[in-house]
């Protein structure tokens, strides 16, 4: 391998995280870095691929707490960018430069939307951030739905959470859960459709009674023959 060429480092680094070989993906990642703390370097320099890769290799290989580490640090580099992005308000309306400046408003507006932080977002609740997911409070659920759907638009993804999410809380309206009142099948549901039916034969019982007590006479019989 050309050591000047980083086009050739970058690919065999990818290949390297892929085969699940961090260690050494990460030597041959910090020869184009500069000497010192060369890992801290990387995440310096913002190299999301890198930090994303990573955290994919190590999320295969079971290492759960360094890949939400991974994940974590590319939802970082987007928190320091819209920090970032406060000191060009006053510069750009200072310097009238205000083609500009609307420009970074609606880079601002479309930030999160970049396939970067949509990886690393779903990464990190693939990973379990807070933990296995029978640990999870019905609050958590109900946000990482709201993220998969509203945030990352992914309605499939959306779908499968919540099909998850309304086994281990099967009391949940808002999952839709085997237990909750809004599943057909509840004791609640099948205590409504017996009132409903017993409400519809009442009904039909007082109206057959009326027939037969209508002007007094048992109008009902006087077809009946023996």
């Amino acid at each position: 391998m050309d050591l000047a060429d980083r086009y050739v480092n970058s690919e065999c680094v990818k290949r390297m995280l892929q085969a699940d070989q961090v260690a050494l993906a990460e030597k041959t990642a910090v020869l184009f870095t500069k000497d010192g703390d060369q890992h801290n370097n990387l995440h310096d320099m913002q190299c999301m691929w890198y930090e994303l890769a990573s955290g994919e290799s190590y999320f295969h290989q079971g290492d759960l707490g360094r890949a939400l580490k991974k994940f974590l640090a590319v939802e970082k580099h987007y928190a320091d960018i819209t920090e970032d992005q406060f000191d060009f308000h006053s510069y750009c309306l200072r310097k009238m430069t205000l083609r500009t400046y609307v420009e970074m408003l609606k880079f601002q507006d479309r930030l999160h939307s970049h396939v970067y932080f949509e990886k690393a977002a779903a990464g990190a609740i693939r990973n379990g951030a807070l933990g296995p997911i029978r640990e999870w409070t019905l609050k958590d659920c109900i946000a990482v739905h709201k993220l998969l759907g509203a945030v990352l638009l992914d309605q499939d993804a959306a779908s499968r959470w919540k099909s998850r999410c309304a086994e281990y809380f099967p009391y949940s309206t808002y999952f839709e859960g085997s237990r909750s009142s809004v599943s057909p099948n509840s004791v609640y549901s099948q205590l409504s459709k017996n009132s409903e039916n017993e409400s519809s034969n009442h009904s039909t019982g007082s109206q057959n009674a009326g027939s037969i007590k209508s002007n007094g006479k048992l109008d009902a019989f006087k077809d009946l023959t023996i």
